[in-house]
């Protein structure tokens, strides 16, 4: 199945549907009317401007989580290109901890970063679909990692 880009679609925020109904061809699976029809929710981002600036220069946003969402960085825009404004989100932080039964190091996500890293789809892949939007959720050292050798 191939979709593609057509000038006749509407821009500005439409969202467009494609009904799909899916039929075994062989076997005998049976398949229920709620597990052969599908809805499939497109936008078309072909048209959306990258977040490159003429003058190279990257602007990066390093934010704290825990009362914020990170979508709100698609709301700042160039006025004269449309621009994002925000080239590179960090999400604030992971930790790298130190399981002293283990004796292994590990990174531990706060609820609210691993929240955003579970639901990726909802949070973190529109930021990605804007274009040159990076992510990185930065890792802070909250103890002395010891170890032998």
């Amino acid at each position: 199945m191939v979709f593609e880009t057509t000038e006749t679609l509407e821009k500005g925020g439409r969202t467009y549907v494609i009904p799909l109904k899916a039929e075994l061809a062989s076997g005998n699976v049976g398949l229920s009317e709620a597990e052969s029809e599908f809805l499939i929710f497109v936008d078309d981002l072909s048209k959306i401007p990258t977040a490159d600036k003429p003058s190279g220069i990257k602007i990066i946003s390093c934010m704290e989580v825990n009362d914020t969402n990170p979508l709100n960085n698609l709301c700042f825009t160039l006025a004269d290109s449309g621009k994002p404004l925000i080239d590179m989100v960090i999400l604030f932080s992971a930790n790298i901890n130190y399981n002293n039964e283990t004796g292994k190091v590990f990174v531990y996500n706060n609820p609210n970063v691993q929240h955003l890293l579970d639901n990726r789809e909802k949070y973190l892949k529109p930021l990605q679909d804007r274009g040159e939007y990076r992510l990185f959720w930065e890792f802070w050292e909250t103890t002395t990692i010891r170890g032998g050798g």
